[in-house]
């Protein structure tokens, strides 16, 4: 993984709340504030987790909507952060408890652009984790 130590503090704590704003989202199906989130030209790829790569806020929000998440919450964590160029780079855990009793683990690869409105996702991959021989 990479590493930059000139991530500043508040860059950090943007990312956090940002990152933790989209599970809010997400289990609340507020797919209309979903631009407080991701960039308009988002690139989210779900297709690890059984669903597609959408491309653009308006196609992820009309995605959300005809096919809603089937967790009962999101949660990300173990949020590390650095600097590509002029972008941030992110990756976190995700847990998500399934109404079954089961619980989805992976990761959240993100690369966030800075906007006039703050730190958006411009890019998401979610990566399951399957197996304890999963090592990404």
């Amino acid at each position: 993984m990479e590493h930059s130590s000139d991530v500043t503090v508040a860059e950090y704590v943007a990312v956090s709340q940002l990152l933790s704003l989209y599970g809010h989202l997400f289990d609340a199906k507020k797919w209309n504030e979903l631009d407080q989130v991701f960039h308009t030209d988002c690139i989210v790829d779900y297709r690890d987790s059984g669903r597609d790569q959408v491309v653009g806020l308006d196609s992820l929000r009309e995605h959300m909507r005809n096919n809603p998440p089937t967790v009962i919450s999101h949660m990300a964590t173990n949020l590390y952060v650095w600097r590509k160029d002029d972008l941030l780079k992110a990756r976190s855990k995700l847990i998500a408890p399934l109404p079954d009793g089961t619980t989805l683990s992976g990761i959240y690869e993100d690369v966030l652009c800075e906007t006039r409105s703050g730190w958006r996702v411009a890019e998401r991959v979610v990566r399951l984790r399957r197996s304890v021989e999963d090592t990404f």
